[in-house]
C-alpha cells in the first residue's frame, strides 16, 4: 500500500533535523473509530536527553496520572502513578515498557528508541516519505509532509501527516532544527480501520544547557528520598571552621514560600576553639531602633554568653550538665552542625538557586520526623569563583519540621578565618581581668608570614597549657608589636579574663576553675624558669619566650590594647542588615520578628536558634 501511495506524491528530499535533547508538551486525541466524536484525550510532557540516554515523561488522562523516569546508563527506572509513592523496583522498567512504546527492555537492560521515534517520526526501513507542500495551521506557516510505514508482522499500515513550522518564513529562528506543530496518524490493520490519533505539539524546544550538561534531574519534591542511581555523587567534606550570613524565612509549609516571619543571623562555628556564635538584629518595641544581640556558646565550659552589642550588656547562662558537674560537653562535629550525622543523605541532582548551580542533597535524620534540603555550590561554579573545587559551600538550607519550615538563604560563607576568636571582654569583671605582656625571641616581620590568626591560636594554646585554663575565650585581645630593644624580639600583649559579670555561684566555675591571678602566677613562674617554647608553620618554626620577660601591665599603660578579634562581619554589613530588618519589621509588623527576653529574665539556659536540635554528646 505504501508503494502505491508514494507514487502519486512528491518524494521528500530532505529529512527534518530534530534536537538530540529536547522537551515538548503534547496533547493527543485518540479515536478507536474514525467517525467517532468521543476520543480519549492524553496530555504529555516529555523530556528526552539523547546526550545522557534518559527520558522523563508526565502523562495525564481522564482517569489516570503517571510520571516516569528512565535512565539507560544506570539501568534505572522510577515511576509514580496517581499520586502514590514513587516506585523503583526491578519490575518498574517492565511496567514503563508496557505503557511507553519507545522504551525497550532486553535481557533486563532498559533501552530507549532514537529521539525521532519518541516523536513517532518513522525511522524504519519499511517506509515512504513525501512532501505535500505548504499550508497555514493555527495562523502559522507550515511545511506539510506525509509518511507511510508498513509493519509486516501485524499487517499494519500507518499513514501520518506532519506539519512543521516553515522556518524560511520567519526571521531570527534556528534554521537547522525542525519544529513540529501537528501530526495525525491513521492506522489500518489487515485492510480495516484500526486507530486514528492527532497530536498537537504545544511547546517543542531544546533542553536547557543545565539539563544537557548534568542530565535530567528528578524534580525536588517529586519522589522524596527515591532518586535515580544516575545521580550518585560523593558528599563534600564539611570544614571545621567557618562563618556566614543567613536570611531565614519561616513558613507553614516547605512547599510554599509564604513567609510569616523573617530574621537575619550571622553564624560562626569553630571546632578548634570550641565555640558557636549567633549574631542577630532585633527590632525594639517601638520598631524604630535595632539592637544587635550576640550569643556565644562556649562548648568547653557549657556556658552561653548573651550580649547586647548595642547596649554593652551581657548575661551568662550555664548549660545543664546533670548531677556530675565534672562532665564536659563535646563539641558537635561539623556534620552534626548541618544535621548530617546519623542521617540518610540522598543526592537529588543539580538545581539553580539564586542563579547559582547547586548540588542538592536530601537529608533525613534517622528516628526523627523532620528532614532537610541542602544546596551546595557545584565544583564548576566554585572553580569559576577562584575557590577550591572540593569546598563545602552552602547556598541554601530548607528545614522541614512538618508544621513549620525554615528557608535559610546563606551568604558570605567563609572558611578563611581559621583561628579567629570572638571577643566578649565585657562579659567579664573588669577588675578581675589582667593585662600582661611577654617577649618572644623572634623577629616581628617573621610572624605575619605564619598568618596572624594562626599565631594567636598557637600562642593561646601555649597559655592554656601553662595555666590549665579550659576556655579559649578567656584569653583575649592578643596582639604583637616590634620590640624597641632588639629587632630579633617581638612583644606580645594579651588579656586573661577571670570572673564573669554577675556570676557568684562557684559551681559555674567548676569546669574552668583557674582564676585570673592563678593563671598569671603560673605564666610568671614558667617564663622566669625559661625554656618556654611553641611552634608555628605546622611545627617547623620554633618560638621561645624570653626568660624573665613576663610583666603585668597597669591599666593606665594599656592604651594600645583593643579587641582586634571582634571579627565577624563588618560594621557596614551589620548596618545593612539592620536597615533590611527595619524595613521588614515595618512591613510585617511587630509580630513578624523574634523577641528576646530581657536581661533580667535570663534564668534558664538556652542555645542559639538552629542549634537546639544539634545533639551535644557528653563525655566524662
Amino acid at each position: 500500500m505504501c508503494d502505491y501511495w508514494a507514487t502519486s506524491n512528491k518524494p521528500l528530499k530532505k529529512e527534518p533535523n530534530f534536537f538530540d535533547d529536547y522537551s515538548v508538551e503534547m496533547e493527543k486525541l485518540i479515536y478507536a473509530n474514525f467517525n467517532s466524536k468521543n476520543g480519549q484525550i492524553v496530555q504529555q510532557t516529555l523530556e528526552y536527553s539523547g546526550t545522557h540516554n534518559q527520558l522523563m515523561l508526565y502523562e495525564q488522562t481522564k482517569n489516570t496520572e503517571s510520571w516516569s523516569h528512565v535512565d539507560v546508563k544506570s539501568n534505572d527506572c522510577i515511576q509514580k502513578i496517581n499520586g502514590e509513592p514513587c516506585i523503583d523496583t526491578p519490575e518498574t522498567c517492565s511496567s514503563i515498557v508496557d505503557s511507553v512504546v519507545y522504551v525497550t527492555e532486553n535481557n533486563g537492560q532498559v533501552g530507549l528508541e532514537p529521539f525521532t521515534r519518541s516523536l513517532r517520526w518513522p525511522t524504519e526501513k519499511v517506509k515512504k516519505k513525501v512532501d505535500l507542500g505548504t499550508v497555514a495551521v493555527r495562523g502559522v506557516n507550515t511545511k506539510r509532509y506525509a509518511t507511510c510505514v508498513y509493519e509486516p508482522s501485524r499487517d499494519e499500515t500507518t499513514v501520518s501527516v506532519w506539519f512543521f513550522v516553515d522556518l524560511e518564513k520567519y526571521k531570527d529562528m534556528d534554521k537547522n532544527h525542525a519544529i513540529p506543530l501537528l501530526v495525525s496518524h491513521r492506522t489500518r490493520r489487515r485492510g480495516s480501520f484500526f486507530e486514528y490519533s492527532r497530536t498537537e505539539f504545544l511547546d517543542y524546544k531544546k533542553l536547557s544547557p543545565l539539563k544537557i550538561k548534568y542530565g535530567l534531574q528528578i524534580p525536588e519534591l517529586q519522589c522524596g528520598s527515591v532518586r535515580s542511581k544516575f545521580m550518585s555523587k560523593r558528599f563534600p567534606e564539611t570544614p571545621p571552621l567557618y562563618k556566614y550570613l543567613t536570611e531565614v524565612d519561616v513558613s507553614n509549609s516547605s512547599s510554599k514560600m509564604e513567609s510569616y516571619k523573617r530574621y537575619i543571623q550571622m553564624r560562626e562555628y569553630n571546632s578548634y576553639s570550641k565555640f558557636i556564635v549567633t549574631q542577630q538584629e532585633f527590632a525594639e518595641d517601638n520598631m524604630n531602633e535595632i539592637e544587635t544581640i550576640k550569643d556565644v556558646y562556649d562548648v568547653s565550659t557549657g556556658i552561653t554568653y548573651f550580649m547586647s552589642l548595642t547596649n554593652g550588656l551581657c548575661s551568662v547562662s550555664p548549660r545543664k550538665l546533670g548531677k556530675n558537674r565534672k562532665t564536659n560537653l563535646k563539641m558537635p562535629s561539623p556534620e552534626a552542625f548541618w544535621h548530617l550525622d546519623q542521617s540518610d543523605i540522598t543526592y537529588w541532582g543539580v538545581f539553580y538557586n539564586r542563579d547559582i548551580p547547586c548540588d542538592v542533597w536530601y537529608v533525613k535524620q534517622k528516628g526523627q520526623p523532620y528532614n532537610y534540603r541542602l544546596y551546595l555550590a557545584t565544583s564548576e561554579w566554585l572553580k569559576q569563583q577562584g575557590k577550591d573545587e572540593a569546598d563545602f559551600h552552602p547556598i541554601q538550607m530548607i528545614s522541614d519540621f512538618g508544621d513549620e519550615a525554615y528557608f535559610s538563604a546563606i551568604y558570605e560563607f567563609q572558611i578563611s578565618q581559621e583561628y579567629h576568636i570572638t571577643a566578649i571582654s565585657y562579659c567579664f569583671e573588669e577588675d578581675d581581668s589582667v593585662y600582661a605582656e611577654v617577649t618572644l625571641l623572634i623577629n616581628y616581620n617573621t610572624i605575619p608570614s605564619t598568618r596572624p590568626d594562626y599565631f594567636k591560636y598557637e600562642f593561646r594554646s601555649l597559655i592554656k597549657r601553662i595555666t590549665g585554663i579550659i576556655s579559649s575565650i578567656r584569653i583575649g585581645s592578643i596582639y604583637f608589636i616590634p620590640s624597641d630593644e632588639s629587632e630579633d624580639e617581638t612583644i606580645v600583649r594579651f588579656m586573661i579574663h577571670g570572673k564573669m559579670k554577675g556570676v557568684e555561684d562557684k559551681q559555674l566555675y567548676h569546669t574552668d576553675s583557674v582564676t585570673s591571678q592563678e593563671a598569671i602566677d603560673k605564666i610568671k613562674e614558667a617564663v622566669h624558669k625559661g625554656s618556654v617554647t611553641f611552634t608555628l608553620d605546622d611545627k617547623t618554626l620554633g618560638v621561645e619566650l624570653k626568660q624573665g620577660s613576663f610583666a603585668v601591665m597597669n591599666r593606665d599603660e594599656v592604651f594600645m590594647i583593643f579587641d582586634d578579634e571582634a571579627g565577624g562581619h563588618s560594621a557596614g554589613a551589620m548596618a545593612a542588615v539592620g536597615i533590611v530588618l527595619l524595613l521588614v519589621g515595618l512591613a510585617l509588623g511587630a509580630g513578624a520578628l523574634f523577641r528576646y527576653k530581657r536581661w533580667t529574665d535570663r534564668t534558664s539556659p538556652s542555645l542559639p536558634p538552629g542549634i537546639a536540635n544539634v545533639n551535644f554528646k557528653s563525655e566524662a
